[in-house]
């Protein structure tokens, strides 16, 4: 995988919403030579395609049911977010990405301790990115999800209920 990607990165192109999964599944693998391979073709595909490509199919690879697609996608989503400023700018694509996240933090399933530490992470990756278009969005929650969200940042973003009562002068935030 890794190769066809590095000679030609776009006949994945329409497959690469069917070949992640299937890539995904083993970047945590028991056996460390299938974990180092899915990890090199995953840094590939990272390598070969934009951001703004790449970010909307993670987005949908998280519909995938197995935790461990969702937690690869969701450590993909999280080193994608430095590199996509400009797409993580765009108030539309920030929702989007929001609305995917939001609910894995929240996850109470089975193995809810990696699933929702990656999902953290990738909002914190999406926070760092997006800057005040993230908040922007932030506001826009419901007011329960806006607190359970900010709760769930506020270790390692104690900053946050700050930021959001900057952007929002004589308003309290919630």
């Amino acid at each position: 995988v890794g190769a066809l990607l590095t000679y030609f990165p776009h006949a994945a192109d329409p497959i690469l919403e069917r070949l992640l999964p299937q890539l995904l599944t083993r970047v945590h693998d028991q056996r460390e030579a299938v974990k180092a391979a899915a990890r090199g073709a995953a840094r590939a595909v990272q390598a070969a395609f934009a951001p703004d490509q790449l970010l909307p199919v993670l987005l949908r690879v998280l519909d995938v049911p197995t935790t461990k697609v969702r937690v690869a996608a969701l450590e993909l989503i999280q080193s994608s977010c430095h590199a996509a400023p400009s797409y993580l700018s765009s108030a539309v694509h920030c929702r989007t990405c929001l609305q995917k996240l939001l609910p894995l933090s929240q996850d109470r399933g089975s193995s809810v301790g990696e699933l929702r530490r990656a999902a953290l992470d990738a909002l914190h990756a999406l926070h760092a990115a997006g800057g005040a278009v993230f908040l922007g969005q932030l506001v826009l929650l419901p007011l329960q999800q806006r607190a359970q969200l900010k709760r769930a940042m506020a270790v390692e973003a104690p900053q946050l209920e700050a930021e959001i009562a900057a952007l929002q002068p004589g308003r309290p935030a919630g």
